[in-house]
């Protein structure tokens, strides 16, 4: 049927839209469009002013590039290249194309090296590309070394910097600050001060925004969420209950809270601003790691504990690790090599 659609455009025949690309037009068939793009879809079934346009302005993409998908959609297949991936990309998203997006992701996941490395993991994290950025994430981790004195450092998001957030000055008093490390310049900066003074907060970072969560604060423990972005904190929705002395993670654009004394188990979505409460640990694992891990949550030990519990987020159950942790105790640590 497609091979049938691709000899009429070419024959310019039954074609009943015309796809501007620049100052390129292409004649197309709308069913074609509608039928293999989610984005042409919406747009010619419903009541936007190009379903009765003879010509539909394409601004946003470049005529090679617009030709290629307009080739993609009449015929299924499409050639990614070094030169054309990060301008399908561009266009892939706009189009809502999402199985060409993967396919670019895993393209460009086989072509990182040192002098892209950062350039791809930035890419990566703005088109939500998670098998890119693993991949790119990867690559920095064990490059690291050959990497530091390179410009392409400075390029780094807040995910790739060291942050010390609040603390304890005296007996009664909490602190404010928040610091941050330069990881290409070893030199430490400051952030706009907390709005509340806390100690031994939770952090985490989703798509390269700061989130700071519960801790101590004058008169108990906090619920409250801040997040960081433009240059100040703002309040998200509280956490539903306390998570003393618990951990938290990004795993897959939500925000988990786990362990602490309440055995917690909490997931935040940042774009409703809203939380879950999910199953709980078995063992409290106050200031136990925690680390996302083959697709999974792992966190280990604590105070009180030897345990180590993975946790599924697909079926959101809990399980316990034959292997436990060396011994008990604060301030542990996980690192994954």
């Amino acid at each position: 049927m497609l091979e049938s659609f691709c000899n009429m455009r070419a024959a310019t025949e039954l074609v009943d839209v015309i796809l501007v690309f620049k100052n390129v037009k292409i004649p197309c068939h709308k069913v074609v469009l509608a039928g293999t793009c989610n984005y042409f879809r919406a747009m010619f079934v419903t009541e936007m002013k190009e379903s009765r346009s003879a010509e539909v302005q394409m601004s946003d993409i470049s005529a090679d590039i617009g030709l290629t998908l307009v080739n993609y959609l009449y015929s299924g297949s499409i050639e990614i290249t070094e030169q054309n991936a990060q301008a399908l990309l561009a266009a892939c998203n706009m189009l809502l194309l999402v199985d060409v997006k993967n396919n670019i992701a895993e393209f460009l996941s086989r072509q990182i090296c040192n002098s892209n490395c950062v350039p791809l993991l930035n890419l990566a994290r703005f088109y939500e590309l998670e098998s890119l950025r693993k991949a790119a994430h990867k690559f920095l981790t064990k490059h690291w070394k050959d990497l530091i004195d390179t410009n392409d450092l400075g390029e780094l998001k807040e995910v790739d910097f060291l942050y010390i957030v609040g603390g304890k000055e005296s007996k009664q008093g909490y602190m404010d600050s928040v610091e941050c490390l330069d990881i290409k310049s070893l030199k430490w900066g400051h952030l706009s001060d907390l709005p509340l003074c806390l100690s031994t907060p939770m952090l985490t970072t989703v798509k390269d925004r700061l989130f700071v969560l519960g801790g101590i604060k004058g008169g108990g423990h906090s619920r409250m969420v801040f997040e960081y972005h433009n240059e100040a904190w703002e309040e998200r929705s509280p956490m539903p209950e306390e998570c003393r002395r618990g951990a938290a993670m990004e795993f897959d654009g939500f925000i988990f809270v786990v362990g602490g004394l309440e055995k917690s188990c909490l997931r935040y979505c940042q774009r409703r601003d809203d939380w879950n409460i999910l199953q709980r640990t078995t063992f409290p694992h106050m200031f136990g790691p925690a680390m996302v891990w083959n697709d999974a949550i792992i966190v280990g030990g604590g105070e009180g504990t030897d345990a180590n519990e993975e946790y599924c987020p697909h079926t959101d159950t809990w399980s316990t690790w034959q292997l436990k942790m060396p011994n008990s105790g604060q301030m542990q640590f996980i690192l994954k090599i």
